[in-house]
């Protein structure tokens, strides 16, 4: 799966290693809320799979291209809930 984000970071590596530039970290964000189980917990490996699947198709090993993530949302979120409950 790829998505147009995905081919966004993707022109902007390309343009900007055009440019003389050497890229080689992609850092995709965060705020991944995802879906969430019947419990209520976000299902983060499914996230995670579709990121990978993506960047993978664009930005393979062989680019040397680092990515990270920061998922901060996913790991606030049930604690934030939780201490909204407790007031």
């Amino acid at each position: 799966m790829v998505t147009s984000v995905t081919i966004a970071y993707l022109q902007i590596f390309d343009l900007a290693e055009g440019l003389g530039y050497n890229m080689e970290l992609l850092d995709v964000g965060g705020g991944f809320t995802g879906h969430f189980d019947a419990c209520g917990n976000v299902m983060f490996g499914e996230i995670a799979n579709t990121i990978n699947k993506a960047v993978a198709h664009c930005f393979p090993p062989e680019r040397g291209v680092r990515v990270i993530a920061e998922p901060g949302r996913y790991f606030a979120g049930g604690g934030r809930g939780r201490a909204a409950g407790a007031g």
